[in-house]
């Protein structure tokens, strides 16, 4: 008796590379009975596939795996995968036995009494994470160093709008004049003062027509954070305050894919680091990611100069809060990370003027082959009126004889130490808490019945919202900000808005506040 026909269909286990392409031919337009045809699987697989499309796109590097493995646990995942990251970063000694015994304390600290760091586990974990236990080059023997004659070549058939270069610098961000000694000379190498400061990635273009969303890093968790739903800025966090690889990795492959949507191909500057890997060159697009030598000239450090531009209209309008303060007699207003925050976002987008930047672009000889050089004379010097020695004196007490200058306030986070080393508790704490939890306190914009009833005695006395000797008035002015604090409010409590929106509405609140003082 011959025996029947196994009639059951086969089970097939897809790669992740077929799972890809499945994904793509539907977003091309094919249909699910189609695709299904044509990659001789069944429809209710291909319609799984397409419905869990963001998972299979995230795991793009394991295209050739058909099954993930579950890792034994993802604190002590997250942990070695930032572990062996730094230590690949900065070139330090990386074997397996390191590995192993890594994971063995990493495991302790989070009471992982059953994990082992077996010979298994060791090969799962450095084949998910593409680690090669190999002896890596130093950092400065992979690109050669750039100097103001090569610069000129490599931008050649770039137009000045995709010359982009990107820098980190430290900010005391709540730091007022009469703190300026406390900070002066803290270089915070081992990541002190991290409640106190933040790390800010700026990048913009060559004729400052695209100045892109500051990168502001501070201290996990911090009091001022609860609930957010959009900022003006891109945040991240880590327990030092300090730009790390990752973050940058994040951000630059982020960047990479705004500018494929765009058509665009770009050159971007930024300083040879750890936490730049040159690893990144070989997964971007659209960048041409170039590397200026550590040790550069200070012409070459060309966004020195629009930082320190940024940091003078932010430290001018803090002093000029305060001073305000003092005059009106009010009690002095606490810096939260949300104000800097807010503050930070418009000096960046409406004070710091294109022409500034292009100028410091040609100072640092980004100039075209054909392209006059500006004379060094002429160049363009961009900031607010300065404040007086005799001001800066009634914020620090000193009387007359006040030796700190509103220059001296400027520069008190020069040499802020911008990455380091993380410690083994510092990635224990990274990772121990939700991914991207970024969360602010808004201030309140709830007024009282006496409020609301002069608020409205204002707007019944105003016919027509034109500049008159009527609105001119303190209580228009009062007006005017209530009503842009309230609309700011209410950008940081909607979820998902562009920041596009907040670049206007920095234009808007500055145009405003100008001519309602």
């Amino acid at each position: 008796m011959s025996t029947p026909p196994d009639n059951r269909r086969k089970l097939t286990v897809l790669t992740i590379e077929e799972r890809l392409q499945i994904i793509e031919l539907y977003e091309c337009g094919w249909k699910v009975g189609q695709i299904a045809n044509d990659c001789k699987v069944p429809q209710s697989t291909v319609s799984t596939v397409v419905k869990n499309k963001q998972k299979w796109l995230a795991k793009k590097e394991l295209r050739h795996m058909r099954k993930t493995r579950v890792p034994f646990d993802v604190r002590l995942e997250k942990s070695m995968a930032l572990f062996v990251q730094q230590a690949r970063d900065n070139n330090l000694p990386l074997s397996g036995a390191i590995i192993r015994e890594k994971a063995k304390e990493f495991a302790d600290q989070f009471g992982l009494a059953r994990f082992k760091a077996s010979s298994g586990w060791l090969s799962r974990f450095v084949q998910r994470h593409h680690i090669a236990l190999r002896r890596q080059q130093p950092a400065g023997e992979e690109v050669g160093p750039l100097d103001l004659y090569t610069v000129p070549e490599l931008i050649r058939g770039y137009a000045p709008c995709d010359v982009f270069v990107a820098s980190e610098t430290g900010l005391y961000y709540g730091c007022m004049p009469e703190e300026t000694g406390r900070f002066q000379q803290e270089c915070c190498h081992g990541g002190e003062h991290s409640e106190e400061r933040v790390t800010l990635l700026c990048a913009t273009n060559m004729d400052g027509s695209e100045k892109l969303p500051l990168v502001v890093i501070g201290k996990s968790h911090e009091s001022c954070f609860v609930d957010p739903k959009s900022l003006p800025v891109i945040y991240e966090s880590n327990p030092r305050a300090w730009m790390t690889s990752g973050i940058f990795e994040r951000w630059i492959l982020s960047l990479d894919s705004k500018f494929e949507k765009e058509y665009r191909q770009v050159v971007m500057f930024v300083e040879s680091s750890p936490v730049h890997p040159k690893s990144l060159q070989n997964k971007l697009n659209c960048i041409n990611l170039q590397f200026l030598p550590t040790n550069a000239t200070s012409e070459l450090r060309l966004l020195n100069q629009i930082i320190k531009t940024l940091k003078y209209h932010y430290r001018f309008a803090l002093v000029k809060q305060r001073l305000e303060e003092i005059e009106q007699e009010k009690e002095s207003t606490e810096i939260t990370l949300l104000d800097a925050i807010n503050c930070l976002s418009r000096a960046w987008y409406t004070d710091l003027q294109p022409t500034t930047i292009a100028s410091c672009f040609q100072k640092a000889g980004f100039i075209f082959p054909d392209e006059e050089p500006l004379i060094k004379d002429e160049m363009l010097e961009d900031g607010p009126a300065t404040i007086s020695d005799a001001e800066m004196a009634q914020l620090v007490g000193g009387g007359d004889g006040c030796c700190i200058t509103f220059l001296d306030y400027c520069n008190v986070d020069d040499g802020l130490a911008t990455s380091g080393l993380l410690t083994d508790s510092d990635i224990i704490e990274c990772v121990a808490k939700p991914d991207e939890v970024v969360v602010v306190k808004m201030e309140s914009v709830e007024e009282t019945p006496e409020e609301t009833a002069q608020v409205d005695a204002d707007m019944q006395s105003v016919e027509e919202p034109k500049r008159t000797a009527q609105v001119g008035g303190a209580g228009w002015g009062n007006v005017v900000r209530s009503n842009l604090d309230a609309v700011r409010n209410i950008l940081l409590a909607t979820e998902n808005v562009p920041r596009e929106i907040y670049r206007n509405f920095f234009a808007v609140d500055k145009f405003l506040k100008e001519i309602y003082k």
